[in-house]
């Protein structure tokens, strides 16, 4: 499947950083399918909502993820 290059699989964020206002959170290591949306796993078992409230940015040159600091989030 050959996507544009601004057109991510969520399978293809696996091993990515996770960022939060300029620090590191975690690694992604899994992609979970659930019916309201794909959640993003990292490392340390944080869990990500992959959709446009959460997701800031994706630096695919670098391995990154930008995510806002949505209030909830990390608690």
């Amino acid at each position: 499947l050959k996507l544009d290059e601004n057109t991510f699989l969520s399978v293809d964020l696996i091993g990515f950083s996770v960022i939060i206002d300029d620090k590191l959170i975690g690694i992604i290591k899994d992609v979970l399918d659930t019916p309201a949306n794909e959640v993003l796993v990292l490392d340390n078992n944080v869990m990500i909502p992959y959709v446009n409230d959460f997701i800031n940015n994706i630096d695919a040159k670098n391995k990154k993820v930008y995510v806002n600091n949505v209030k909830g989030l990390l608690s």
